[in-house]
């Protein structure tokens, strides 16, 4: 379900994904400034609209729970360096918030600055390729922040209120990172083998059609879920089930909040490897 509604300007985003486009995409009503959407190789990096009604800070405070000193010293980091150096990647670089919290803080503020500028079909829209972005670890498909959550929904849900949970595992395609709660050594063979399946076949799948938002495998000592997740590393998460519980209402929250159990595993257990290490 495509939550900004299928306007002018969202079609407008989706050819500049496609294409790759790099630069600004700037908003205008009545002659003013409304907003922008900065994309990298046709990925959005940042957004900002008027009036939005989340946003980065309120949300780093919220679900990163950074504390007023820390934001104060980014913000003078931020300050001193003049533009050598963005916000999000001082966070970054001095560690004051976790990789898969900053990212889904980061959606949060785009996915609403994206609601409030696609929300509004009056607004002129202008592309500006001159402008290059330098862009962080942190940027986001137009599939992944259609199906963002708002900052309500994101405080609210907890990864083991998944009915019937055994086992959840996580991995990337881009970089190899692996988090597996509960934390432990072991490894489930059924996953490696549903993992070989899609490394064989996603890279040709996504090319030519819509790639499944679930893959379901049942045995009679456990269910088995797969989800694809439609970000930059190529995300898979993995989740166990006891066979007795609903299939359904477990298989809904698995798809539904995907990016939020992978933050929240992030910081529940110590990555084999961390996605911050050798990133593309």
């Amino acid at each position: 379900m495509n939550c900004y509604g299928e306007t002018v300007l969202y079609w407008k985003i989706k050819e500049l994904e496609e294409t790759a486009w790099s630069g600004v995409l700037s908003f205008q009503k009545n002659g003013e400034n409304t907003g922008r959407v900065l994309f990298s190789g046709g990925h959005i990096s940042w957004a900002e609209g008027s009036g939005q009604k989340d946003n980065l800070f309120k949300a780093l405070v919220e679900i990163a729970q950074i504390g007023k000193e820390d934001l104060l010293f980014a913000e003078s980091v931020f300050q001193e360096k003049k533009g050598k150096s963005d916000f999000v990647g001082i966070l970054e670089e001095y560690g004051l918030v976790p990789f898969w919290t900053l990212r889904e803080c980061l959606r949060i503020h785009i996915n609403s600055a994206l609601m409030t500028l696609l929300g509004d079909e009056t607004l002129e829209f202008i592309d500006n390729p001159q402008l290059k972005i330098s862009a962080s670890k942190h940027v986001f498909t137009l599939e992944e922040l259609v199906s963002a959550r708002t900052l309500a929904e994101v405080k609210s849900f907890n990864f083991l209120s998944i009915p019937g949970l055994e086992f959840v595992e996580v991995r990337t395609h881009n970089d190899g990172t692996v988090m597996r709660w509960p934390d432990t050594t072991n490894t489930d063979s059924k996953i490696d083998d549903f993992w070989s399946f899609e490394k064989r076949f996603r890279s040709k799948l996504e090319d030519h059609l819509d790639f499944p938002k679930m893959h379901s495998y049942h045995f009679g000592h456990a269910v088995y879920l797969h989800i694809p997740i439609p970000d930059f590393y190529r995300s898979s998460l993995f989740i166990r089930i006891s066979p007795s519980v609903s299939f359904e209402e477990a298989a809904a929250l698995s798809v539904d909040y995907s990016t939020l159990i992978v933050m929240q595993i992030s910081n529940t257990v110590i990555p084999m490897k961390s996605v911050t290490e050798g990133a593309p």
